[in-house]
């Protein structure tokens, strides 16, 4: 197995420096710009919430539009760190309790922003946050980035809790489709839908889109971990070679515990595949944009119960690339299936290992697949975009708040 290792630490510290409180706009009285705070997750780590909330909390339309103050939710310091219980992340909530009551009792915002964690512990956690803003009566927006609260998988005891976190709260979620994760607690006037967005990176170079012949490279980017599906990729390589084709495929991605190495470096011994497979580790901005435009086709086989809106995809899209994904999430409102790509049931290494032959064979179909994949990034996944969408979403929240105290 090819490798080139390049850890994420290195990356994620550039993210150390951000303010915990983002100063108010100078343009403007106070008393004319809607107060409020926010309550997000911020790398590090870096993954695709606290990357959007990155882009939230420092877009200038949003800082110049209001008076907004970011208290930051970092409890873990790293990506395999998430959801593990440890001293120092209760003495973090600590920490943020007192801020959050500092905050609300000094400026009073007329909303909270808040990134609430759909599920699990986490989910537990961040009720002692809505605890506080509920104590204090402040009007709460829920932004979800994730799947989990579908009501016949919530936790029995925890049902209670679920509706009373959401009364009388407004929520955001990234498809229409995902409105079945609250249909039962949010009713359908206080739901919005913003779809992420993220930068436009492409520079338009010309891509390398040749035939078979050229070796045309599969890229996987995402999370070294099992139910992302990188496993089921790496059979999918050895099916096709098995069968007389032989693809070249780039990982991009930290692995998340040396076991989930191990395991990976196992299948690409026990499968002969050391010439085809090439690890990168994980990589950032130019080094990145280089392997995306090397790259002719996106694999992204997740089957991660949480997958919601996966940036990866649309930084494929946005690069001009046809995407082969798994049928999870709001991947079949993303990926338009024998437009812009090619959509298999989770688990499908056959039907995966097949899409990726069809493409892989013809080039025309490659780069029609690429080019409709970046005219509908374009049309509805910029960052400009979501931004526009969220701010309408705030400015109606902060309209029916008013509307409500009167």
């Amino acid at each position: 197995m090819k490798e080139h290792r390049d850890t994420a630490s290195a990356a994620e510290s550039k993210w150390d420096s951000t303010a915990d409180v983002v100063s108010p706009p100078r343009t403007g009285s106070r008393s004319e710009i809607a107060r409020i705070v926010a309550l997000v997750q911020l790398p590090p780590p870096v993954h695709g919430a606290s990357l959007m909330n990155q882009y939230v909390t420092s877009h200038a339309s949003i800082l110049h539009s209001y008076s907004w103050r970011t208290i930051p939710l970092r409890f873990a310091s790293a990506l395999g760190d998430i959801g593990k219980a440890r001293p120092a992340k209760l003495m973090a909530l600590c920490r943020v309790w007192i801020e959050v009551v500092r905050v609300c009792i000094r400026h009073r915002p007329d909303l909270a922003y808040f990134t609430l964690s759909p599920c699990g512990w986490a989910f537990v956690r961040d009720l002692t946050i809505v605890g506080i803003l509920k104590t204090l009566r402040i009007p709460t927006l829920f932004h979800l980035h994730g799947r989990g609260m579908l009501a016949s998988t919530r936790p029995r005891p925890l049902q209670p809790f679920y509706r009373w976190a959401f009364a009388g709260s407004t929520v955001i979620h990234l498809s229409q489709s995902l409105y079945e994760e609250v249909s039962d607690l949010v009713p359908l006037n206080r739901f919005h839908v913003v779809p992420n967005g993220i930068p436009d990176s492409w520079r338009g170079e010309a891509r390398r889109q040749g035939t078979a012949d050229d070796a045309c490279t599969i890229l996987y980017v995402s999370n070294m971990m099992l139910e992302k599906g990188p496993l089921d990729l790496l059979r999918a390589v050895a099916y096709l070679r098995d069968r007389g084709t032989t693809v070249r495929c780039s990982f991009v991605g930290p692995f998340l515990t040396d076991d989930f190495r191990k395991r990976f470096e196992k299948i690409v011994k026990e499968n002969r595949l050391e010439q085809q497979v090439l690890v990168h580790g994980a990589l950032y901005d130019d080094k990145r944009d280089a392997v995306l435009g090397e790259a002719g086709i996106f694999a992204f086989p997740s089957f991660y119960r949480p997958e919601a809106f996966p940036l990866v995809v649309l930084e494929a899209m946005s690069h001009g690339l046809p995407v082969v994904a798994a049928r999870v999430g709001a991947l079949e409102e993303i990926v338009d299936d024998g437009i812009t790509g090619f959509l298999v049931p989770p688990g499908d290494v056959t039907g995966l290992a097949e899409k990726l032959l069809q493409l892989y064979r013809d080039r025309s179909l490659r780069r029609r697949m690429g080019t409709n994949g970046r005219s509908k990034y374009l049309e509805r996944y910029t960052l400009s975009a979501f931004v526009q969408r969220l701010t309408e979403v705030i400015d109606s929240c902060l309209t029916a708040s008013a509307r409500d105290r009167v």
